[in-house]
């Protein structure tokens, strides 16, 4: 039979668990957003410039794997967040068992007068 102590380590240690996955993510190396490019205006010419277009191709894939790395990090924050609450409403339950078992056990022992 759980005693409340054991709850207690059980409840600590669920949510050490959780932050840990929590942190997992906010701890994984998020690239630097490259400075922001001051375009001037260029030279009229009939033609555009074809040396900055590696550039533009670079700066544009860049921005795309950042995107792709924040949809991903609010993907894990949802799961993680229904993960947490699936745990408390879990955690919950259990604590109202427990303290109905207690009440049973404080109901059954002889009253000393």
């Amino acid at each position: 039979m759980n005693n409340p102590m054991s709850i207690a380590v059980q409840r600590l240690l669920t949510g050490a668990a959780l932050a840990a996955l929590m942190w997992g993510c906010a701890a994984q190396p998020v690239p630097e957003p490259a400075p922001p490019v001051v375009v001037q205006e260029p030279p009229r010419v009939a033609e555009p410039s074809r040396e900055k277009e590696p550039e533009r191709q670079t700066l544009s894939k860049r921005r795309a794997a950042d995107l792709e790395r924040l949809r991903q990090c609010q993907e894990e924050k949802r799961r993680l967040e229904a993960a947490l609450q699936e745990t408390q409403s879990r955690l919950d339950a259990t604590q109202k068992k427990l303290d109905a078992v207690i009440a049973i056990e404080r109901n059954m022992r002889p009253k000393a007068n």
